[in-house]
């Protein structure tokens, strides 16, 4: 999908489904929500479903989507479910997204998913590896 603005310099193609004009200012909350994974695992955790609920009451019905990105360990070890930290960074931001829809009723049409695999860690010392197992969540506030 690409957004157009109204008075930008790119004109939408007549017919063109694809180009959406978007003539609203946006504005980002990095890191609304951190939620931390087990290694090599997507399964929500009690803390996890907790913030994702706080999450949940905080945006609403308001006008926002969310970027839902999926991270790794750098040290990723493939394991029996995951050869690659792009398929398991993947899956993890997708569990919060399924989560967010299903309990909190957010559309699918809000919710983005990255996965980032271990290119993007929190922490750089492998000391504190675990907190790369992780999704973060960027609410853009439409106004």
């Amino acid at each position: 999908m690409k957004y157009v603005y109204p008075n930008g310099n790119i004109d939408a193609i007549e017919g063109d489904d694809k180009i959406d004009v978007f003539d609203k200012e946006e504005e980002q909350i990095p890191a609304a929500a951190v939620v931390y994974f087990e290694e090599n695992d997507t399964s929500l955790s009690a803390d996890g479903k907790h913030s994702l609920n706080n999450l949940i009451d905080l945006i609403g019905e308001r006008p926002c989507s969310l970027v839902i990105e999926g991270h790794t360990r750098k040290a990723f070890i493939p394991s029996k479910g995951y050869n690659n930290s792009w398929k398991l960074s993947l899956d993890r931001a997708e569990e919060v997204a399924n989560y967010l829809h299903d309990k909190g009723g957010i559309s699918f049409k809000r919710l983005i998913t990255i996965g980032y695999g271990n290119n993007n860690p929190l922490a750089k010392d492998i000391r504190g590896d675990q907190h790369n197992d992780r999704v973060s969540i960027i609410i853009n506030i439409l106004r």
